[in-house]
């Protein structure tokens, strides 16, 4: 009955819901996530963020109360047409966040395709909120979470959508670093944080959600480390933290 009230907080007033899960803070219901993140933030003072794979801005979204800080300012990036049309809305109340409906590739094109559920399809399974912020560049991931009767080639849609690098992002958003880089993108974190300029983005915090990759000494722990960064591994989740140069 709680969880459905605070669905329904959520899904009416953005900001009534972003109210109610600060005074949650306040009374120490913290996940160690949180925890990592506001030791790495907190430092920081005012800062600069980019967000990869913002889906509708609120749903399961570990990283907004960070993002709607008065002392934060950015960018979040969603491709999905739909998702990124409600986490427009959702972040409407906070200038502070410029949404773009782009996804962010390396692969040298201005234009990508990736994979999403369809409409009916999510209608049909009781529009699950957990499959609905799933998009992504491999097919196979999603297909791997279609239960019979279902069949993939009914319920997956390609999506064409502008492609943009890191480095793009920044040069448009007028800043001149991306202070943090929050990622969720199903599995695509490798590409771009491999691809990414490191000189030129100046990140001191990155974050991302690790089960895709199946070892701690991965190719994205290495290139890190590489970069002088020191890796927080959480069950899910790395949050990795180096000085700001």
């Amino acid at each position: 009955m709680l969880t459905h009230l605070i669905h329904f907080i959520r899904d009416a007033s953005p900001r009534a819901f972003d109210l109610l899960k600060s005074c949650g803070r306040g009374l120490g219901r913290r996940s160690p996530l949180y925890d990592a993140l506001e030791a790495a933030i907190a430092p920081l003072g005012r800062f600069t963020f980019l967000q990869i794979g913002g889906n509708d801005g609120i749903s399961n979204d570990p990283y907004r109360e960070f993002m709607i800080r008065p002392q934060a300012r950015g960018a979040t990036v969603e491709p999905v047409p739909e998702y990124f049309a409600r986490l427009k809305s959702n972040y409407a109340a906070y200038p502070q966040v410029t949404c773009l409906n782009a996804c962010v590739s390396y692969d040298g094109g201005s234009e990508a395709c990736l994979y999403a559920y369809t409409e009916a399809y999510l209608r049909s399974i009781g529009n699950s909120q957990e499959l609905a912020g799933i998009a992504g560049f491999r097919r196979d991931h999603l297909a791997a979470q279609v239960r019979p009767p279902h069949r993939a080639d009914d319920c997956i849609r390609e999506v064409r959508i502008a492609s943009l690098t890191v480095e793009q992002i920044l040069a448009r958003s007028g800043l001149d670093r991306f202070d943090c880089l929050f990622l969720d993108c199903e599995g695509h974190e490798e590409h771009v944080l491999l691809g990414m300029n490191y000189e030129t983005v100046r990140p001191c915090v990155i974050a991302f959600e690790h089960t895709y990759f199946s070892t701690e000494d991965s190719a994205i722990d290495r290139h890190l480390q590489s970069k002088g960064f020191t890796l927080h591994r959480l069950q899910y989740d790395t949050v990795a933290v180096r000085q700001p140069t």
